[in-house]
């Protein structure tokens, strides 16, 4: 079994500074693997881990695809997901049903164990009303769908035993989950203001010596340029009168007309939106969290109370527990009895998880054995398959090249033949200029014949100047005509060179496009091998077979994808040819039809 990286899963909280991290930190550290937010192909594994209930949910599946997407790929180094919604609800009004946050923590663990949780977190305060400004924003221009007040909104979400948004108001209760899932020394949680009050260096510095990476002056630099920031007072406006029909038009219509970038820097500038809880909500979150908080701070050495954070009072130290001597019944000892009785029952429990824990250790052995056989099977199936598409491609990349080769022999050949137009019509634009000349010439001849006979013959010149006035406009009419169907001629050759270009690049985009259909039926299958990879535990023997199977028939196929290329060719060598001899015809045609003129004309 290959070696399985290390794994840090940030899973929230949400307005606790995620974003930064996320963009500012995560995805600039080269030494580490992160997987990303979007996830791009490993969309579907994280969807089902968060959305699909157990009777729909499947494990092998999805361990499969962890194993090949993620460490697969991470190259040794230490994976990070970063990805509030795996314990916060999307800050949407559409938005997917997350499932419990105790199903989602123990799939990670089967998924990443062994792993390194963050928590950060946020005064309750600042947390409740930048949540509620995110979901007014988004909800607004996302869905166009109001949002109540504050003080309505937070009562109403703290109205039920588990609402959709602030079920994690006291952050203690999710980061006791994970503790007894991830064990409290995997466990690490960051206060947002400890960012603010002490800086980015101490701040990075925590999260770096928690997870085993070096600091570096980049990080901190690079972390000058806050992100997610609070929405302004415009923008807030417009959310909350993009529920109408009208506004919404014009929010429309001004964005086309100004630009979409334009509009949102004028929506993003000028003072911050502002939200504050009521005096007797403020009392209402210090009673929900004052308790959780002092928790935190004594367990995880955090000086919550100097960042600003509400803590509960210290319970006194004077104050001594009391002891409830039992009560006896002076007929029997039966105290004494029910005592020895709930011992037993508390032994026999003990006995009973211990053995529990002690199957579950087993199986979970059994389990990694035979996930590692597996990735051994995947890894062999996968160094067969790619080294089955290398070969495919190379034969691709032959295919290609042979036919860029003769493409690139039909576009010489039609070169050369446009190149033999363009010289035979300089040859006959020079035989009719010959002409022209020669008519000029003769007239010439004529006018000084003329001249020579106008002093006897002064009748006889007139008529004759009317004959020749007559001649040199036939002739002037037919050499125009003779220019005008010059003209067409070259115009027509023009249009057919054009058609022909015309015609190659549709060609051409054919094969490009025939060999991306290739490629994308070769991915398709691809997935189609990846996906049925789970079902290797009940029948490996026979998907190897079905995969060789579907490997030759895609030979087949891009065998006869190659001879279409061939015939589709060979048809093109065909029209070129048939194209040629009809320009051949044409222009002895044309050569034919000056002659004939210049007969007609000189007798």
């Amino acid at each position: 079994m290959s070696h399985r990286s290390s794994s840090v899963i940030h899973v929230g909280f949400t307005n606790t500074g995620t974003t930064s991290l996320q963009l500012n930190f995560f995805s600039r550290r080269k030494d580490i693997f992160y997987v990303g937010e979007p996830y791009r192909d490993r969309g579907g594994l994280f969807s089902s881990l968060r959305f699909v209930e157990d009777f729909r949910y499947d494990e092998t599946q999805i361990s499969l695809e962890c194993l090949e997407l993620i460490f697969g790929r991470s190259e040794g180094k230490t994976v990070v997901v970063s990805d509030e919604t795996l314990c916060d609800s999307p800050q949407l009004y559409f938005a997917p049903n997350v499932l419990p946050r105790d199903v989602i923590a123990s799939r990670l663990f089967r998924l990443f164990q062994p792993a390194q949780i963050v928590f950060t977190i946020r005064k309750q305060e600042e947390y409740v009303t930048s949540m509620y400004l995110n979901l007014k924003r988004n909800s607004g221009f996302f869905d166009r769908m109001p949002v109540p007040p504050l003080s309505r909104w937070y009562r109403g979400m703290l109205s039920q035993v588990r609402t959709y948004f602030l079920q994690n108001i006291d952050f203690s209760e999710a980061i006791a989950l994970y503790e007894q899932i991830f064990g409290r020394e995997n466990i690490l949680v960051l206060p947002l203001e400890q960012l603010v009050v002490d800086g980015p260096k101490k701040y990075l510095q925590t999260l770096c010596d928690f997870i085993g990476l070096d600091l570096s002056e980049e990080d901190i630099h690079h972390y000058a340029d806050a992100r997610n920031v609070r929405m302004s007072q415009r923008r807030s406006m417009a959310c909350e009168l993009l529920p109408d029909d009208r506004f919404a038009a014009l929010y429309e219509g001004l964005g086309q007309e100004f630009g979409r970038e334009r509009l949102d820097q004028f929506l993003d500038t000028g003072e911050r939106a502002e939200a504050a809880l009521g005096e007797e909500d403020l009392s209402d979150l210090t009673a929900r969290v004052g308790s959780g908080n002092r928790r935190l701070a004594e367990e995880y050495g955090l000086d919550l109370e100097r960042y600003g954070y509400t803590l509960a009072a210290k319970p006194s130290a004077l104050a001594k527990p009391v002891r409830i001597a039992p009560v006896r019944d002076d007929a029997s000892g039966r105290t004494d009895h029910l005592v020895a009785v709930i011992e037993a029952q508390r032994k026999a429990k003990g006995k009973q998880i211990a053995a529990m824990r002690k199957s579950f250790a087993t199986e979970r052995g059994a389990f990694q054995a035979r996930i590692g056989e597996l990735q051994a099977s995947l890894d062999a199936e996968r160094d067969a398959q790619a080294r089955q598409v290398a070969q495919m491609r190379e034969t691709f990349a032959a295919e290609r090249e042979a036919a860029a080769a003769r493409i690139g022999e039909v576009e010489g050949t039609l070169k050369l033949e446009r190149a033999a137009f363009g010289a035979r019509i300089g040859e006959l634009e020079a035989v009719l200029n010959r002409d022209r000349k020669a008519f000029v010439t003769r007239i010439d001849g004529l006018e000084q014949t003329l001249d020579d006979q106008r002093t006897g013959h002064g009748k006889q010149i007139t008529e004759m100047q009317e004959i020749f006035a007559l001649e040199r406009e036939a002739m002037a009419a037919r050499i125009r005509e003779v220019d005008a169907r010059l003209q067409g001629e070259r115009e027509a050759f023009v249009a057919r060179i054009d058609e022909l270009h015309a015609s190659l690049d549709g060609e051409r985009v054919g094969h490009a496009k025939l060999i991306a259909d290739m490629q994308a039926i070769l991915a398709a299958e691809r997935e189609a091998f990846v996906a049925r990879i789970h079902a290797l535990e009940t029948s490996l023997g026979r998907e190897r077979a079905a995969t060789a199977k579907h490997i030759a028939d895609m030979q087949e196929t891009s065998a006869a994808e190659r001879e279409a290329s061939l015939a589709r060719i060979s048809e093109l060598d065909e029209k070129l040819k048939v194209e040629r001899e009809a320009f051949l015809a044409r222009i002895r045609e044309l050569e034919t039809s000056p002659n004939a003129d210049r007969q007609a004309q000189e007798s």
